[in-house]
């Protein structure tokens, strides 16, 4: 969106059963684990097109700042048909690497803060493998500091300025960053049907908004020269017959 705040996907039906059928599960974990690197589902809809065509897309957290000059890869444990290939060595920015085109990269430096996302990852990966989901993806956004112009994020759009002061302070808002399961699961549900009705523009800016200071999905090096963007996507589709062919034909007649 043009705030940096939300995604809308298009998904077929089956991951929409899916995401139905774990959704219960899906906010207890996230409820448990307010870091979950999860992508955070904010509604699933359907559009009926003519006679008996369906088009189902959901409403998800922007989980990468648009606004700075990112290099992205999308990592799934795997080297079998898993690059870009030239395009991403040519343009590293504008082309979305795969788990053989990260190797270009420095080593992901995180000192004392890579213990937290590894557990952060192995709790998202075990809950997701409860639920029979293994083909999902970390996505990994990089964004160097020294060497790019937007070192700092925008702040919230002029769309977002309230004429009226809020109960809490801006300083104390802009202290950390709120996730709609945090504030009792009510915003995060009334927006789905109700978004710009149930809640103020300001209040929904301070709600999900994304800063770069304190997103919860950003890491860091121990001297701040690098950010590191995580989050978990692509994690709809359940590990059945088809993907369990596929795996077969990509490691036994592929390799």
């Amino acid at each position: 969106s043009k705030e940096d705040m939300f995604i809308i996907k298009t998904i077929d039906e089956a991951e929409a059963v899916v995401l139905k059928c774990i959704l219960a599960r899906y906010l207890k974990h996230l409820k448990t684990n307010p870091d979950s690197l999860l992508v955070r589902f904010y509604g699933l809809y359907q559009i009926k097109l003519g006679v008996g065509k369906k088009v189902f897309f959901v409403l998800m957290k922007n989980i990468l700042p648009t606004s700075l000059e990112t290099r992205r890869y999308d990592i799934k444990g795997s080297w079998v048909a898993r690059t870009a290939g030239e395009a991403h060595r040519l343009d590293p920015v504008g082309t979305l690497g795969m788990d053989s085109d990260i190797h270009r990269e420095k080593r992901i430096s995180l000192g004392p803060k890579r213990k937290s996302l590894v557990s952060i990852i192995q709790k998202d990966c075990n809950f997701l493998f409860s639920m029979n989901i293994i083909d999902y993806s970390l996505l990994v956004a990089i964004h160097d500091r020294t060497s790019s112009s937007s070192s700092s994020f925008p702040s919230p759009p002029s769309s977002f300025n309230s004429s009226s002061s809020s109960s809490s302070s801006s300083s104390d808002v802009s202290s950390r960053a709120q996730d709609p399961l945090e504030i009792e699961l009510g915003p995060a549900f009334k927006m789905t049907s109700e978004l710009g009705e149930s809640i103020t523009n300001d209040d929904l800016y301070r709600t999900v908004t994304l800063s770069a200071e304190n997103i919860r999905n950003r890491f860091s090096t121990p001297d701040d020269s690098v950010w590191y963007f995580f989050g978990i996507i692509d994690c709809l589709s359940l590990y059945s017959c088809q993907k369990m062919s596929e795996r077969c034909i990509k490691v036994y007649l592929r390799r």
